[in-house]
């Protein structure tokens, strides 16, 4: 969404004397919609103001549930819409009103974005981006609000052609930012409008118009948010100083936080000898800093000198010093779901392996290529798994296994029958739709809807045939032991297949549609082409990439050079068939080194080459067997090394990917390797490994690290309760343990000096356990569990209602902000434990007769059903531990009161505390467990 831009609003007040506003940012008073609205105009083009644009109104109010805003085309001429897009479809590609929210007045890291169209149809989401960083090609993090009118969200349009008007109407809920009903005025915000026009004789080309014009043409500029208010009404000048002192004491301390968050993510890393892939040569001394927090790199400098050589690393500093240092590797052709073929034949695996089998060998490719210093996968195809790699690549991309970044292709397009499984017991007219392994497509409109069929089903990269071997995929596989090459009719393309010549799948408009509607979802474009006709029909119709394109042609070259397309020879998957299977005779040898050749011209022709060796007809792990080849064929070093880095970020479609990687520098991914020893004088170093960071995680350290660090051993948790005797003894143990990196907590009082000033903890004071603003959780962002020790006895409370909100709805209105606004972020798994501390003999049934504590024992059994409940319906957002106490004693004591705590059953706070933290660490996962049951663990 790099075409984004921001306009800036002001909905709320800031306190009186106070200038909230800078001097390029806007602001409006925003009114209750019974007395009227806030409007503004604006004809102002994007990125810098100065074009004209069509003339646009937003009029903005409040109501005592709702923020409505009305959008007004005043100078309206297209209405251009596409009336096949649903909600949360990408519709900003064309006619669109467009509003960022955030309730606050700090420069966001988080806010809500509204879109609506011509239509009425609407796109609407919570987008996140902790680092701020708004260059082409950031990645944002999005939660879709699949259905709004679920969420209360509602908008109209009125279309008067004959007018030249569009009017939208939006209400959106003040819960959508924590906001309660009735608790609008006076609060204070943080907004911006834009709108862009399309005509469908312009088309994908837009025109940009905003409030607020950026200086770049990217709506995400958050410093340009305006300003909403409306002004809180004091008869006391003494309030509003008291105001003014407690805005500026906020934020100052909010400044300290996040000076103390930054500087506890930023990691550096120390090298002597630095591939730098834009300038293909080596650097030495050069230290990069990244923060762990965002996956960035934030900065590489020269050092002046050489530092010392005694050792460096530290628990911020990581010294690789001795070894070769290059930006993650690329391999930009693979298929995950495949292993070698001298283990099985691609059409056995395609038929006889299970989906679960596939899976798990899928799993340990993945590991195997990330300690191989690969740390992007471009996948190109299932092979007969249909999406399945879309979800493989969320499972790497959440955390829950480890693996190389992935871009995926799910299905690739053929033409009918132009690459499927064929049976030799197949009934004729029976279809083959259980084993297929491709998406098949004919006609123009048909392969254009083969496109959006792809993209809708996940796709980051779309591939197709422009060619293949059409009678090859036959049972029995003919590279089977015993299995005869079958003889179909004589041709006289012998070179790769002459017993089995390669045809074209599509005509050249049907390939130009293809890419035409990729480039109209910003996908990137792969083309299976082996034969020279089809490399130059497929580069003609502009393809990111070529895969394969083996036969000798300076015609197929020349047209790669014309068109810039990248080429990924896949030399690896050749060797394979032409070198080492003992079916192939001397010829075959001699077809590989004209391949090999073919390749060095087109290096030495100009063309752009990627790594990808087709990984999966061979041994995933065994990747860099591409860069040998490259190597082989006489291509330098240096240029290899910037086609596995650079140019494979390249080929997923560079900026369109969302992520920059394959070069060490300020703003790419922290994508880091290290080899053993000099790469420049021993080329036996790429296979020896010994560092790998991917997104600024350590996977892989050298053996003499002998206790490494990893950012994922230790976690950041949510305390409550921190006062009271449980809680108060958790915070001692998360200060004393290495399981808990920090801890924040959540209180309404004080707590001891020589805790609150501990560098572990941070104390936030909060007031309404029901209630959780953005600001808050933007804090939190980051933290994986919460314990909540947070209750009293029931006696205690004044009364049952007041007893029942604290009991049962303060944890449950926790774990639910928690769940849905802290889970998306997690870096592993995306599931948000909360730990919470009830009490033996909690009561489920409320019908049932209790003797004593009936009061406490149903509010705690109220609490563990809805939290278990939530957790049930939260699609695994959410884990839920609950750790019943009873007979929890101060301390362990001595020999004697050890012994009575083992005779009655008792456990010392400190050690309930501790299995607390496991809890909440994943190390113990049952869903209840009672405190009598650790005794066993427990040494008195």
């Amino acid at each position: 969404m790099n075409r984004w831009t921001s306009l800036l609003l002001l909905l709320g007040a800031c306190a009186s004397g106070v200038q909230c506003t800078s001097p390029h940012v806007p602001s409006l008073k925003v009114p209750s919609c019974d007395k009227g609205r806030g409007s503004v105009q604006y004809d102002k083009s994007v990125p810098n103001g100065e074009g004209k644009f069509p003339l646009t109104k937003v009029d903005v109010c409040y109501t005592t549930t709702d923020i409505k805003i009305t959008f007004t085309a005043l100078e309206e001429v297209n209405y251009f819409y596409n009336e096949n897009y649903t909600t949360n479809d990408p519709i900003y590609e064309y006619e669109v009103m467009e509003a960022f929210i955030y309730h606050g007045t700090n420069d966001p890291r988080s806010y809500f974005e509204f879109e609506v169209n011509p239509n009425n149809v609407t796109w609407q989401a919570f987008i996140y981006n902790p680092s701020k960083v708004r260059a082409a090609g950031a990645p944002y993090d999005g939660g879709l609000l699949s259905q709004p009118l679920a969420d209360g969200l509602v908008a109209s349009t009125a279309l008067d052609r004959k007018a030249g008007t569009w009017v939208s109407n939006a209400s959106l809920p003040l819960g959508l930012f924590n906001v309660d009903d009735g608790q609008a005025k006076g609060t204070q915000w943080r907004m911006n409008f834009f709108r862009i026009v399309v005509s469908p004789s312009t088309f994908p080309t837009q025109q940009l118009g905003a409030w607020s014009p950026t200086n770049m043409s990217n709506f995400h500029m958050s410093p340009f948010f305006g300003h909403h208010t409306e002004l809180v009404l004091s008869n006391r000048i003494r309030i509003r100083w008291i105001s003014i002192l407690v805005n500026l004491l906020i934020t100052t301390y909010l400044d300290y936080l996040l000076r103390m968050a930054k500087t506890q993510s930023l990691l550096t890393i120390h090298t002597s000898s630095l591939f730098d892939s834009r300038k293909k040569r080596f650097a030495s001394n050069i230290s990069i800093d990244v923060d762990t927090s965002t996956g960035l790199i934030t900065r590489t400098y020269e050092r002046s000198q050489s530092l010392p050589q005694h050792d460096v690393s530290s628990s911020n500093t990581v010294d690789l010093r001795g070894l070769t240092v290059l930006p993650g590797f690329v391999d930009a052709h693979t298929h995950v779901f495949l292993h070698g073929y001298d283990e099985t034949p691609s059409l056995n695996q395609m038929r006889d392996e299970s989906l679960v089998e596939r899976v798990v060998r899928a799993t340990n490719h993945a590991k195997d290529a990330l300690m191989a210093g690969f740390t992007t996968y471009r996948d190109l195809g299932t092979e007969g798994l249909r999406d399945a790699d879309v979800h493989f690549r969320d499972t790497i991309n959440r955390g829950i296994i480890p693996g190389p970044r992935m871009f995926v292709a799910t299905e690739c397009i053929a033409s009918s029958s132009g690459y499927e499984i064929r049976h030799e017991n197949r009934i004729p007219g029976i279809g083959n739709d259980i084993h297929r392994i491709s998406d098949p497509a004919d006609g123009v409109y048909g392969v254009r809807a083969a496109v959006r069929r792809r993209i809708g089903a996940g796709a980051d990269i779309v591939k197709f045939y422009a060619d293949y071997e059409k009678r090859r995929l036959r049972f029995p596989a003919q590279t089977w032991p015993g299995a005869k090459r079958i003889q179909f009719p004589p041709s006289d393309k012998v070179f790769l297949g002459g017993e089995n010549p390669v045809f074209l799948l599509f005509t050249q408009e049907e390939m130009d549609a293809m890419v035409a509607e990729a480039k109209v979802s910003r996908a990137p474009i792969a083309a299976h082409a082996e034969s020279p006709e089809a490399v130059i029909m497929a580069a003609k119709a502009g393809v990111t990439t070529i895969e394969h394109g083996g036969i000798p042609d300076d015609k197929a070259l020349d047209a790669m050079k014309e068109n810039d397309t990248i080429f990924v020879p896949t030399l690896a998957v050749y060797d394979q068939e032409l070198r080492r299977e003992t079916s192939f005779s001397q010829s075959g040898v001699h077809e590989f080194q004209q391949i090999l050749a073919h390749t060095k011209a087109a290096y030495d022709k100009g063309v752009k080459l990627a790594c990808g060796g087709d990984t999966g007809a061979f041994a995933h792990g065994e990747n860099m067997r591409e860069l040998e080849l490259m190597l082989e064929a006489g291509i330098p070093l240096l240029g290899i090394l910037q086609a596995a880095t650079l140019h494979g970020w390249e080929s997923c479609g560079a900026d369109l990917c969302g992520r920059r990687f394959g070069s060490v520098e300020e703003g790419y991914a922290a994508d880091i390797v290290a080899l053993d020893g000099d790469l420049l004088q021993d080329l036996g170093a790429l296979r020896r490994v010994k560092f790998v960071m991917k997104d600024g995680q350590v996977y892989k350290v050298p053996q003499i690290w002998i206790t490494p660090t990893f950012e994922s051993a230790t976690m950041d948790i949510i305390i409550t309760g921190a006062t009271g005797f449980i809680g108060s003894a958790v915070v001692r143990r998360a200060i004393e343990t290495d399981i808990v990196r920090h801890a924040f907590v959540l209180t309404r009082r004080s707590l001891p000096d020589d805790v609150s000033r501990h560098s572990k903890i941070t104390v936030i004071q909060h007031n309404d356990f029901c209630t959780y603003p953005l600001g808050l959780l933007e804090r939190l962002a980051g933290c994986e569990a919460c314990i909540w020790c947070l209750g009293r006895h029931g006696n205690q409370f004044p009364d049952k209602r007041t007893a029942r909100i604290v009991s049962v709805d303060y944890p449950t209105a926790a774990a639910t902000a928690f769940m849905i606004h802290l889970a998306p972020w997690l870096r592993y798994g995306g599931r948000f434990r909360f730990v919470f501390v009830s009490r033996r003999f909690a009561e489920w049934d409320d019908n049932k007769p209790l003797l004593f504590d009936r009061d406490t024992r149903r509010m705690k059994g109220a609490a563990e059903k809805r939290l278990l409940a939530l957790a049930t319906v939260s699609r695994g957002r959410l884990n839920v531990s609950i750790l019943r106490g009873c007979g929890i004693m101060a301390t362990r004591g001595g020999w004697l009161k050890s012994k009575f705590a083992k005779m009655m059953k008792y456990i010392a706070v400190d050690d309930f505390a501790y299995e607390l933290i496991l809890l909440s660490a994943g190390i113990s996962s049952p869903e209840i467990v009672e405190a009598r049951e650790l005794l066993q663990y427990v040494n008195h």
